[in-house]
Order: structure tokens, then sequence, then C-alpha cells
């Protein structure tokens, strides 16, 4: 195995931030964000990005009559509400 410092140093640092914080992810981010606003540096956020979800992801690849009329069907009868 290749031996890498740089990621290494990385599991390093957060072996002793677990230790730290009792392994408690919150902890652990509330203090990098304590961290982070006392450096003064700017920081950007990045508005929230929700995932591409395909309109259905049931449908077939190549779709059989019967499918096609199925289809035709839930179209032209809408669902029942309630």
């Amino acid at each position: 195995m290749v031996h890498d410092s740089i990621t290494e140093e990385i599991r390093e640092i957060r072996h002793r931030l677990a230790e730290k914080f009792d392994n408690d992810v919150d902890r652990i981010g509330e203090d990098l964000r304590r961290r982070q606003n006392a450096s003064g540096r700017r920081v950007v956020q990045l508005p929230k990005r929700l995932p591409r979800i395909p309109a259905s992801t049931n449908d077939p690849m190549h779709p059989s009559e019967e499918f096609r009329r199925l289809e035709v069907v839930k179209a032209v009868i809408p669902p029942e509400s309630g």
C-alpha cells in the first residue's frame, strides 16, 4: 500500500477530534463552527441543492402495448382523491 502523508495527517486529526469530543459529531461540528467564526475569514454558504428525481423510476425501457394502454387509461381517468 502506498504511504500518503496527507491522508495520514487528516486521519490523525480526525482521530484526535473524535477522542476530544467522545465521538460526538454534533460537538465536533459545534467546535468547528466556533473556530471558523473566530478565524475572521469570510465563509461562503451556497444554497441547498435538491436532488433531481426523474418523474418515474418504474417505467420500462421498452414499454409493451399493455403498458401503453394503461398509461392512456391513467391519463383519461383521474385518480380518486381522498
